[in-house]
């Protein structure tokens, strides 16, 4: 029989760690106020660039008729841009201690995320956001 036993020095420190990990994970609202900015400005950005990390497909000929040649692709009025995780009116903003949700009610907005996708996170989003995330838990953020 083979045993193996292992000791940790300063293990109340240890335990009173993991304590507040766990805690901590129980309620992500304050990393996920940081990751609702962040998906905001990124989508802000994707507006902006008209389309990321590929451009947009070109709006049709028959949608310049109508609305000119200067029409911004998903921009015209702005309505969509300004709703991305705006509580109230048309946005969504849905922040629990273990949800976030962010988003828009614009009801065309999800035929245009269909062919103009605007509400996607690149890689370095991403990253920023577990980033935001983990410093929570591992108690980088107060």
């Amino acid at each position: 029989m083979l045993t193996l036993h292992v000791s940790v020095n300063g293990e109340k420190k240890v335990i009173e760690g993991l304590q507040n990990i766990r805690g901590k994970a129980k309620d992500l609202r304050p990393a996920f106020k940081v990751a609702r900015l962040l998906i905001m400005e990124s989508t802000q950005r994707t507006f902006m660039a008209g389309g990321r990390p590929e451009a947009w497909e070109p709006l049709s000929a028959a949608t310049i008729k109508r609305r000119g040649k200067g029409a911004r692709i998903l921009r015209d009025t702005g309505l969509l841009m300004g709703s991305i995780g705006a509580p109230g009116g048309d946005g969504i903003m849905v922040l629990k201690p273990l949800e976030l949700r962010v988003g828009t009610n614009v009801p065309y907005a999800k035929y245009n995320q269909d062919t103009r996708p605007f509400m996607q996170l690149l890689p370095e989003d991403e990253e920023k956001i577990v980033k935001a995330i983990t410093e929570h838990i591992m108690g980088g953020e107060k």
